[in-house]
């Protein structure tokens, strides 16, 4: 009672005032629980603002083989069988308990009873030895993991790019995230977010939802974030896809201790304009190229000679397999896409933008006048709206409106590839890294 002594005054008021001053005691701290334990017909846990996270109470007279009334909320749910080892009843709620106790109390053989099977409910699951076994148990899975993580058997791999939303490095990151979870390493990805990251997440990378890809000032509000990330989470490698994000993170790792430094890659994706700005992507201690065209690009124009890994990128062998695919998934798009049967299918893959050319595959089936054919170009309108519209206009202008049709964005690729006859790869104002379009319809048959 000396611990809160207004609300223990209040008690005592309401005691008073309910004209319970000889059935109530308030009998203040007890130094033996077993012993005063032992002398009760029935024990009540009463918890009401706040559920108990667990409540010890509870598990500590059902090891005494007392009967408890508990309200049905937070850790009796978990510790009380409901009308077996106790009672629950509505947190908050003096009607519903006031039932539960006269119910409880005028049958004594219901009592020993439940007192009975609740001695045994938790001698059988809630004994200080098992916690304590238990928490040795994690200790030592928590070294282990420790010594793994310290001798490099366990890796922490940030990887730092714009956003999630599709493409070629957005794939290329969660192909790697699923490996490295697969493989028991950690997985991190730092991005503005996107289609892709419920993906990320559901195999097993974590994802941090910061907006380093913004070209203005406002991306130094993640330089502290970033710092203590990487020293927080004692992140191995820091992985840089993109150039915005890659001068975010070089510049926090350089203000770390040379001990605290994660390793740092740099992946080059595209042929990136040579300048200062470009050049980061050749700070990396590891820097990948994922074709050799790209590797010459960074010997030739940037003078680096040493340093550069050739890792292709690659398609999922569990994804792009024709025998993998239903016949359900290939009919939905057939469907949606209203797609004539026994005309050739033409396909074109890949981001709304004037690198990949669809102005120029529009152009060319402009000039196909004795075959008949219909052309799909696949790739999200919305993401480039001005140009939507500057190649909707040229199917206008070329009447093309029955042959060539704009289907947006598509969440099967490796189904939706199958309808095709044949693929287009169609870059033309900048030439393609390595291109996954390519792999990936190859992949399929294509």
């Amino acid at each position: 009672t000396s611990d809160n002594p207004s609300f223990t005054k209040k008690l005592n008021e309401l005691i008073d005032h309910l004209k319970l001053e000889n059935r109530v005691k308030l009998v203040g701290h007890c130094s033996d629980m077993p012993a005063a334990l032992a002398i009760t017909d029935l024990v009540v846990s009463a918890s009401s603002s706040q559920p108990e996270a667990f409540g010890k109470v509870a598990i500590e007279a059902m090891a005494m083989g007392k009967p408890i009334i508990a309200t049905k909320h937070g850790g009796s749910l978990e510790t009380i069988r409901d009308k077996e080892t106790g009672w629950l009843v509505r947190p908050g709620d003096p009607t519903a308990m006031a039932d539960a106790l006269r119910n409880a109390i005028v049958n004594k053989m219901v009592l020993k009873a439940v007192g009975v099977n609740g001695r045994a409910w938790v001698r059988k699951h809630f004994t200080a030895l098992q916690m304590c076994e238990k928490t040795i148990t994690l200790y030592q899975d928590l070294i282990d993991i420790k010594r793994r993580r310290r001798s490099g058997e366990i890796l922490s791999v940030a990887q730092l790019l714009p956003e999630l939303d599709g493409g070629g490095v957005e794939r290329g990151t969660l192909e790697l995230g699923k490996y490295l979870s697969e493989k028991n390493h950690r997985s991190f990805v730092i991005s503005g977010g996107g289609r892709l990251v419920d993906q990320l997440a559901r195999e097993g990378s974590h994802h941090i939802p910061w907006g380093i890809g913004t070209k203005s000032p406002a991306i130094v509000k993640y330089f502290l974030p970033l710092r203590k990330f990487l020293i927080r989470e004692e992140i191995d490698i820091l992985h840089l896809r993109s150039r915005m994000p890659a001068w975010l993170g070089y510049v926090v790792w350089k203000s770390l201790p040379k001990q605290k430094r994660p390793i740092l890659v740099t992946t080059f994706h595209g042929f990136y304009s040579v300048n200062r700005y470009s050049a980061i992507m050749t700070k990396g201690v590891g820097k990948i190229a994922v074709s050799k065209g790209i590797q010459n690009h960074i010997r030739d124009k940037y003078g680096v000679k040493n340093g550069i890994s050739l890792i292709y990128r690659g398609v999922d062998k569990q994804v792009f397999d024709p025998a993998l695919v239903s016949s359900q998934r290939i009919e939905r798009f057939r469907k949606k896409w209203r797609v004539k049967d026994g005309v050739p299918l033409i396909m074109l893959p890949g981001r709304l933008t004037p690198w990949k050319g669809q102005d120029t595959f529009i152009e060319a089936l402009s000039l196909i006048k004795d075959v008949e054919y219909q052309a799909f170009i696949v790739g999200d309108t919305r993401e480039n709206p001005s140009f939507t519209q500057s190649l909707e206009r040229m199917i206008d202008q070329y009447h093309l409106q029955k042959r060539v049709f704009m289907v947006g964005h598509c969440d099967d690729m490796p189904a939706a590839l199958l309808l095709a006859d044949v693929v287009v790869s169609a870059s033309s104002k900048e030439p393609e890294a390595f291109g996954r379009t390519t792999i990936e319809a190859m992949a399929m048959g294509k």
